[in-house]
């Protein structure tokens, strides 16, 4: 019983560590990602400011575009860096990410 509780912490906790921000390591391009745990997440770009509307399934990232449109993207965690991958005319690419904390 107690293997099964603790199988169930583990897997609650590495679902909800995609919540919080992200800083890419593109440094021509600098983005944040901030996913939230009611389903939000908010693109901050040089010039723009983007809301999103997103849902986890396993190591998926489903997101809800501004015209309607829907991606899939597939993401892993390793250690502090979120990596996303997209597909691109056949290849896939990898965005990766680092999390910020912030200090209040």
């Amino acid at each position: 019983m107690k293997a099964i509780i603790i199988l169930f912490t583990i897997t609650f906790l590495q679902n909800d560590r995609i919540i919080g921000i992200w800083k890419s390591i593109d440094e021509e391009n600098t983005k944040y990602l901030n996913f939230k745990s009611n389903g939000d997440l908010i693109e901050v770009g040089k010039n723009n400011i983007i809301k999103y509307d997103f849902i986890k399934k396993n190591n998926f990232i489903q997101i809800e575009m501004e015209n309607g449109n829907i991606t899939e993207q597939t993401y892993y965690i390793n250690k502090d860096t979120l990596v996303i991958q997209t597909i691109n005319q056949g290849k896939i690419i990898d965005k990766k990410f680092i999390k910020e904390k912030l200090a209040l």
